[in-house]
């Protein structure tokens, strides 16, 4: 046998030994370096419905700030009455050491994970980082053209007033932006309440959470900046949040929504009122599936189940200690008629928003937070 020159002087124990080696090596999964993503923002959607589940279509845009956004949407079906969409926002990277991954971080409770093919599509990953082993392909394709996937979507970040002059620096992006429609003169009156219970100067922002549309347009002449400029039309402003900001709730690493323990801040637009007589209303969802909670007066058990950005509670159940006043028994009620009505949530920092649709029936803060 001729051996090539490079391998003469190995025994021939030696060259089983490195072809088993390599045989072995050869098992393992290998992906091709991938392209670098040229022509961003770009747009990838795709049916993504799981084996017997209902249908689920989904679109991604990335935008070469580093920003993306998401909508998935569950379009009207025998098993679902009416379409359902939800958005998210966050920042994009690529994993260090296989660049081929791609790790979203936005208002979602998980982390997504894609990763960028050799075609330029991007296949769904499992929150692992694996591939997900299915009958189907959980892959999204790159369109020809752009959806910016601008909303209207709820959104929270810092508000400031100056003049004439509108801007909303969002707090799961970081963009600064311009608003570019006038507020109402009522919306205005209520910011200034705010920064007065702030007891601050005009120049401090306030945290807000708004209804918006993004839009955007190039750089002029005279701006520095080196891509588009982003700008906000809201369409309305949902509540102000005094005293909070992106470094404590959103700019802050979001928690899981399953055993972190919650406090509830406010049903519907009304904050819970301080009664130190009362326990706060609360929630803890378990990684076993069950619920544990009080609503004011009782202690409160229930199950429940999430996927993706959906929630939803059965049945509550409670003691059966009596209300000390109207006003406390009402607060009940309150707090189990979300429950009851809870259809999705959103996880931000270190808030939780239970929702029905487009409306925020509940806010929650993670109890050791406060």
């Amino acid at each position: 046998m001729i051996r090539p020159a490079h391998l003469r002087g190995w025994s021939r124990s030696g060259l089983l030994a490195l072809s088993m080696t390599l045989g072995a090596c050869s098992l393992w999964p290998f992906y091709p370096a991938p392209p670098p993503i040229a022509n961003l923002p770009a747009t990838w959607s795709g049916d993504v419905t799981c084996p017997g589940c209902v249908p689920h279509q989904q679109a991604l845009t990335l935008f070469a700030d580093g920003s993306f956004h998401l909508r998935d949407e569950y379009p009207a079906s025998k098993r679902r009455r009416g379409s359902e969409v939800f958005f998210d926002v966050g920042r994009w990277s690529r994993l260090s050491g296989d660049e081929s991954r791609l790790i979203l971080r936005g208002g979602s409770e998980a982390v997504r994970q894609f990763r960028l093919q050799a075609d330029g599509h991007l296949r769904q990953l499992d929150p692992s980082g694996s591939d997900i082993r299915s009958i189907r392909d959980y892959v999204l394709n790159r369109e020809t053209g752009l959806d910016p996937i601008a909303g209207p979507m709820r959104l929270l970040g810092q508000l400031s007033i100056h003049a004439d002059a509108v801007r909303f620096q969002e707090c799961l992006t970081g963009r600064d932006m311009q608003v570019i429609e006038a507020l109402p003169v009522s919306v205005s009156k209520q910011y200034r309440v705010a920064q007065k219970l702030l007891d601050a100067d005009a120049e401090t922002p306030v945290l807000t959470s708004v209804l918006g549309s993004f839009s955007a347009r190039l750089a002029s002449a005279n701006e520095s900046a080196a891509g588009p400029v982003w700008q906000l039309d809201i369409q309305r402003v949902k509540r102000f949040w005094p005293g909070e900001t992106c470094a404590i709730g959103a700019g802050a690493a979001s928690l899981p929504l399953r055993d972190t323990p919650w406090r509830v801040l406010a049903i519907g637009n009304e904050p819970i009122p301080a009664d130190p007589l009362a326990p706060p209303l609360a929630l803890r969802l378990h990684d076993d599936g069950h619920v544990s909670g009080h609503s004011g007066c009782n202690t409160l058990r229930s199950a429940y189940r999430a996927d993706d950005n959906a929630l939803s509670f059965d049945a509550v159940s409670t003691t059966r200690r009596a209300c000390i006043g109207p006003s406390q028994q009402a607060l009940e009620r309150a707090w189990l008629q979300v429950l009851q009505q809870t259809a999705a949530y959103r996880v931000v920092g270190s808030y939780l928003e239970l929702l029905a649709g487009d409306r925020v029936l509940a806010r929650l803060i993670a109890n050791e937070m406060h």
